[in-house]
């Protein structure tokens, strides 16, 4: 496959032209509000409010009953009802912050953390209590398959939501850790049309629109429309970025009962000046952090992706009581890229680069039913999610990639290496993984009385991976295994604000594979079983809430030993507390703060017991202040902080990664220009121009260098 990046910026502006004449077709219609035509709850996130002179109450914070979160295997159901710990990123959060990357749009979350970037490096994946959430079954979009081998646009997102500990009753193989939930934005009922550019570092331009409504008789039919062209010059030296994304959301209201939905995106995206990682010889010292804007890559590098996901659904409101929905997702996750491994060779800085051009593409498929609904059996009352879901996962990777070793050059005084003499043309893929995971679940909580509720589920899951020679196609190893996954939560409220809970779940993930740097490349591992005990207590007030969770994690352990072979050994044993809380403390002063303390461990392993486990940190500590002050009416000030202590580098605990802190502010003036609501952004991320490593731990670790001193510039018109 030869990818060829377009540019379809023209249709963008097309698109837009046609929207605003759609919008003016239908903006003398009035809008219908149809509440009662929802399947499933809408989510429901509170948000800034208007205040008299004489008001003097606090500000209000997020609510945790009005937060609704889809929770897998359990339904929907509102935050505070849930016997986990989660976090949700409102679309006013990122409004404000302006992330780019999923890192940075969960950072206000300290038990979450950047584990890669996609600046300096190819793709960006995060840590959850620890744990690195895999590339297969760590992220979601809408609930359904999402292979994170690409950057997914946050233009299109509504939502993020963060579920912490394990994941596999919920949704299957997966992480431990948790996972994270992209939820796209939907057709609204009034019309809307939204244009922004944003300017940020260092010279990267980005324009965006954001269409949608409702038209047709009763307003049955509805759609959203998101476009976005960025392109320019990183933060990174001789890096660069160009970008084109495009996503429709549609559905139609057959009945008032029975809703269609179908959404698609597509995305391309090609990044310049870029590395997979830095490797540490065995012996050699981890070295002081270097600038975030320093370029290491060799002349020509780049990772480009091509994104495609199409979905197709139904919901259908049976009754008052019950509710269905049946949901089809397409998936293709096409890259080719000509990127090297930096090794570094000695204490001064040397390194060569291992560099490599070729294709990979992931093609997923996932149809799943649900159902849930409500009824009484004598005094006890009954909330019941069941469904069946069918997920296949197919990797394709370069029968034959092209290789090379450059030399030359240092890590505290680079100079650019020639790395344009090889490249993937004429490159073919083969098939070296196949993932096929069949599930059924249930899940019943049974409420007693106002107070106390438990509840019990569990998912059978048929799982079966097989494994493939990448040059010849042919088969040579595969595992399978049909856990049944439980999960059993108890659950008390003193009172309708406050909740107790306590809960026991099972999982199971996919086992590893030796990397290409490891000594036995390409060996396939088996599925590691995770146990997972966790108290907690959710509550809130009128202008506060607050929520602490002690956790425990049993897995299985992976990692490179002395040899550099990779391999399955003994366990390791998380244990947590998180501590979470947004407090109103003035009438347009608002603090949240969080904090995770964890001590990860090797167990049952003598060559390891005791060790700390790599690239995890024992305290992670975010918090964010907001102000909008009355006597400047329409601007509104943020700052947050970020502090994560040092961790291991590997799991022989003989090389240290120093901790860092982390400082951004941010500012947002709202004011109508030309008749049009239109709002101004400016952020600074690590305001301090902090150098710190991030660091990759896998079946073997890597740095990157940190993101530098960046800014976003953003402009916001709200035509409707």
């Amino acid at each position: 496959m030869n990818y060829q990046h377009h540019t379809p910026k023209s249709k963008f502006f097309a698109l837009g032209t046609i929207g605003i004449g759609m919008l003016e077709i239908f903006s003398g219609v009035s809008a219908v509000h149809a509440a009662d035509t929802d399947v499933l709850p809408e989510i429901q996130v509170t948000g800034s409010r208007q205040t008299d002179g004489n008001d003097t109450s606090p500000a209000p914070v997020r609510s945790l009953r009005k937060t609704t979160v889809q929770a897998g295997a359990l339904g929907n159901k509102a935050e505070i009802d849930t016997p986990f710990s989660s976090k949700t990123i409102s679309a006013q959060d990122m409004k404000e912050r302006q992330p780019t990357s999923i890192d940075e749009a969960v950072a206000t979350d300290s038990s979450v953390r950047q584990a890669a970037g996609a600046t300096a490096g190819v793709v960006s994946f995060v840590n959850v209590r620890g744990l690195l959430l895999d590339t297969v079954n760590g992220y979601k979009v809408d609930g359904l398959s999402y292979v994170n081998r690409a950057e997914l646009p946050l233009e299109m997102v509504e939502q993020v939501q963060v579920f912490k500990g394990l994941s596999g009753f919920m949704y299957g193989f997966g992480s431990p850790g948790g996972l994270v939930n992209y939820q796209l934005k939907r057709p609204v009922e009034k019309p809307l049309l939204n244009a922004a550019i944003q300017y940020k570092s260092k010279n990267v331009a980005v324009e965006h629109v954001d269409i949608g409504g409702r038209f047709g008789e009763d307003h049955r039919f509805g759609y959203r429309i998101n476009g976005v062209h960025e392109s320019g010059d990183t933060f990174v030296d001789r890096g660069s970025l160009k970008r084109d994304s495009l996503s429709v959301a549609l559905d139609a209201r057959l009945t008032k009962d029975i809703v269609v939905e179908f959404d698609a995106l597509q995305s391309t995206r090609n990044a310049k000046g870029i590395y997979f990682g830095i490797f540490p010889a065995n012996g050699i010292a981890i070295p002081a952090p270097i600038d975030g804007s320093r370029g290491l890559a060799e002349d020509g590098a780049y990772f480009r992706t091509e994104t495609t996901l199409a979905t197709t659904g139904l919901k259908w409101k049976i009754n008052p009581d019950w509710a269905a929905k049946i949901s089809y997702r397409y998936g293709k996750q096409a890259t080719n890229w000509r990127e090297g491994s930096l090794n570094l060779l000695n204490n001064a800085g040397d390194y060569t680069i291992s560099q490599s051009a070729q294709l990979e593409n992931f093609v997923s498929r996932q149809v799943q039913a649900t159902m849930e609904g409500n009824f009484q059996t004598g005094p006890l009352y009954h909330n019941v999610a069941f469904g069946l879901s069918g997920t296949n996962v197919i990797q394709y990777r370069d029968s034959a990639p092209a290789t090379a070793t450059l030399t030359g050059s240092n890590i505290f005084n680079p100079v650019v290496l020639p790395g344009t003499r090889i490249n993937h043309d004429g490159h073919t893929t083969t098939r070296s993984l196949e993932i096929q995971e069949n599930s059924a679940f249930i899940a019943d909580t049974v409420d007693f009385n106002d107070q106390w509720s438990v509840i019990a589920g569990w998912r059978k899951t048929n799982f079966s991976q097989d494994n493939f020679n990448r040059t010849t196609g042919v088969k040579i190893s595969d595992y399978g295994a049909s856990p049944i996954t439980p999960a059993y939560a108890v659950m008390y409220r003193p009172t309708a604000s406050t909740t107790f809970y306590t809960s026991y779940v099972e999982s199971l993930e996919k086992g590893g594979v030796a990397a290409i740097t490891n000594a036995n490349n390409g060996a396939a591992f088996g599925p590691l079983t995770s146990k997972q005990i966790e108290l907690g207590v959710k509550t809130e007030g009128e202008h506060w809430n607050g929520t602490a969770a002690l956790f425990q994690i049993e897995r299985g352990a992976e990692y490179t030993d002395a040899r550099n072979n990779f391999v399955q050994s003994g366990n390791i044993r998380y244990r947590g507390l998180e501590l979470g809380s947004e407090v109103g403390l003035a009438r347009q002063l608002t603090l949240s703060g969080n904090a995770m303390l964890l001590d990860a461990k090797y167990r049952s392993n003598p060559a390891l017991n005791g060790n700390r486990v790599p690239g995890i940190s024992d305290l992670q500590v975010a918090a964010r202040l907001r102000y909008a002050p009355v006597d400047l009416q329409g601007w509104s000030f943020s700052g947050g902080v970020r502090r994560y202590s040092d961790y291991q580098y590997d799991a022989s605990n003989t090389r240290t990664v120093g901790g860092y802190s982390l400082l951004d502010i941010g500012a947002q003036y709202q004011t109508t220009l030309f008749g049009k609501k239109t709002i101004f952004n400016a952020v600074v991320n690590n305001v301090a121009n902090k150098n710190y490593w991030v660091t990759y731990s896998a079946a073997t670790p890597n740095l990157l260098q940190g993101a530098p001193r960046t800014f976003v510039l953003n402009m916001t018109v709200e035509m409707f």
